[in-house]
């Protein structure tokens, strides 16, 4: 109960972040940090729902109880799954353009400049 609602708050916790650092212009001394804050939160958030998979599979949920009708059952079983699956899209997603931006971008820069150099040297 306790990871799941720490998820929950961590969850919550990075989209308001994301939204602060929205609003930081380029003189907030908080421009690189937050980030970097976010990211670790973030690739921590990934450890975390990772164990939360494992233990699923390890121990189970209890059953539905029998008052439930099939579709409560049902659609508790595809909302549990839109939830991990929306989850794991949205941090692979965060995880994406932050290679995207950061390291293909810079590492195209580099091959850019070096072909340049090159280029000049003849």
């Amino acid at each position: 109960m306790v990871l799941h609602w720490g998820v929950a708050l961590v969850v919550f916790g990075l989209f308001a972040l994301g939204l602060w650092m929205v609003g930081l212009d380029y003189y907030s001394a908080w421009r690189k940090d937050a980030p970097d804050l976010h990211k670790s939160i973030g690739i921590t958030l990934f450890a975390v729902m990772l164990v939360r998979i494992v233990w699923r599979l390890i121990s189970p949920a209890p059953p539905p109880l029998a008052s439930y009708s099939r579709l409560t059952r049902i659609g508790a079983a595809f909302g549990h799954l839109f939830l991990y699956v929306a989850l794991f899209a949205v941090m692979f997603a965060g995880g994406w353009v932050d290679m995207v931006v950061g390291g293909i971008c810079a590492a195209l820069t580099l091959l850019v400049f070096a072909v340049a150099g090159l280029y000049e040297s003849f």
